[in-house]
């Protein structure tokens, strides 16, 4: 992830409103100048690099925009470290050896470089070899242009600026189920405002809007922003916690933002909603059971489940099973409030106990199921005999 101050010299006041400072077409002459300066320098020590780069450029390069650039070239040009032996190693033997003994530093050296059983020269390259500046230039690709490395820049800024979200927001025309989808089964926190699927409003509380699980949780939020960037109409708009202690800065970031193209990524299934699949159907013969039904209404609020169970031969209602990941007190029982004031009594929600994220226990309600790991199919089943003689 960008360093928080990078983001910040990123984001800048405009209109009435924050803005992020995207590099356009505009930044690519001196774009290129920078590439080159990388490409002359591999090979060469980082510290050589940070020397030539202290230079002013022949045009003129926004502040920020230059340190971010140069922050992901460093990034993309990252080369091995070189040197015969490990670092540590070579300093504990020369620095011991020379607290021993009384000699010259060059006796010192060629006796600690025959312990090691290199030479003087690999032995004084080895010493330092582990610092930043010491490490070398690697190279760059050669599909790399300015056009190129504006995007790839644009895209790891969008995605720093949203990991730091207390809450996202996203309109996904035509792919709010699939986005929907993909949240429930990274186990994110995740509520659909809305009457449609191809309309409704989803809210994803981010990162830093938890207590506990953060680092777990920013991959899994990372995921989706991914996938919402790669679909082809969205609009994200983000409050971004840029300060530790100032206010949340409100983002919006939309079709048109230079990113170029990304990749989809492919649609993903949690191993608790297979196993509880072929658990439940191994174990209940006269159920039948149905992946990702469709949405239902709570209010203004639609209701996702993972699973739809029936009982076969019968005209009953069915069931919905929701596996939910992530979660707080609050966030449960604003869920299950919701449930009963739309009247879906028939509905179980399944929550794994090790993924809280917010102060307070779990709360004790009939509709609720806790699980560690994977859901058990047969608490599920036994459960829903027993509310089913009470709906």
């Amino acid at each position: 992830m960008l360093p928080r101050a990078l983001c910040r010299l990123s984001v800048l006041w405009a209109d009435g409103g924050w803005a992020v400072n995207y590099l356009t077409e505009r930044d690519h002459e001196w774009l290129a100048l920078l590439i080159a300066e990388y490409v002359r320098a591999c090979g060469l020590p980082q510290g050589e690099l940070r020397r030539r780069l202290a230079e002013p450029l022949p045009l003129r390069a926004p502040k920020g925009k230059r340190r971010l650039v140069e922050h992901v070239l460093d990034r993309l040009s990252r080369g091995p470290q070189v040197s015969k032996l490990p670092p540590r190693e070579a300093r504990q033997v020369l620095f011991t050896l020379a607290a021993r003994q009384n000699h010259h530093r060059t006796r010192v050296l060629s006796e600690a470089a025959a312990s090691l059983h290199v030479s003087p020269d690999a032995l004084t390259e080895a010493l330092f070899a582990d610092l930043e500046s010491e490490r070398r230039v690697g190279e760059l690709s050669p599909e790399l242009t300015p056009a190129a490395l504006a995007r790839h820049t644009n895209l790891l800024l969008v995605e720093a600026l949203l990991a730091r979200a207390r809450e996202l927001r996203i309109v996904a025309p035509e792919h709010t189920q699939a986005l929907v989808r993909h949240a429930r089964s990274a186990g994110l926190l995740c509520v659909v405002h809305g009457s449609t699927t191809d309309r409704g409003r989803i809210y994803v509380s981010g990162p830093f809007s938890l207590f506990r699980q953060t680092r777990v949780y920013s991959r899994a939020f990372a995921s989706l922003v991914r996938r919402t960037l790669a679909a082809p109409a969205f609009e994200i708009t983000a409050d971004c916690q840029l300060n530790p202690r100032g206010d949340a800065v409100s983002l919006v970031v939309g079709v048109g933002v230079p990113l170029g193209s990304i990749p989809e990524p492919l649609p993903r299934e949690s191993f608790g909603e297979r196993a509880f699949a072929r658990d439940f159907q191994r174990l209940a013969r006269g159920w039948e059971l149905l992946r990702d039904p469709e949405p239902v209404a709570a209010g203004d609020h639609m209701v996702f489940a993972d699973f739809e169970l029936r009982r076969r031969g019968q005209d009953a209602p069915p069931w919905l099973v929701e596996i939910v990941g992530f979660w707080t007190r609050d966030y449960l029982l604003e869920k299950l409030a919701r449930l009963r004031a739309a009247g879906h009594a028939r509905v179980l929600v399944c929550v794994d106990t090790k993924r809280g994220c917010g102060a307070g226990d779990l709360p004790d309600d009939p509709q609720l199921i806790p699980f560690r790991r994977k859901v058990n199919a047969g608490v599920v089943l036994a459960r829903l005999s027993e509310r089913t003689s009470q709906v």
